[in-house]
């Protein structure tokens, strides 16, 4: 696309379940060729992701399913530190304000 990113795939890597999951039950007899892009979190910030964003758009005129899934936040390595009926941590109720 002429964007400036370099693309890697690995082929050891399975789909992680935010992608895998929505498309199992969008289309569960189905093979999809599908690209999983991660949240950069060391590098960028929001410039970075929205230009992420303009550049995989394109692809949307060539019909290429885009979808975007997961939570406000998902910290699996909190996953089991507080019952199920703790209140958010303070930093998943500001991402959502």
């Amino acid at each position: 696309m002429g964007s400036g990113f370099e693309c890697n795939a690995d082929p050891k890597r399975g789909l992680d379940h935010g992608t895998r999951v929505p498309l199992k039950l969008m289309y569960p007899s189905v093979e999809i060729p599908t690209i999983q892009l991660s949240v950069q979190t060391a590098a960028g910030g929001p410039d970075l992701h929205l230009k992420i964003g303009r550049t995989i758009q394109a692809l949307r005129q060539q019909g290429v399913l885009i979808i975007g899934s997961g939570g406000a936040t998902h910290n699996l390595r909190e996953l089991g530190r507080y019952p199920i009926d703790a209140s958010p941590q303070p930093y998943a109720v500001e991402f959502n304000i």
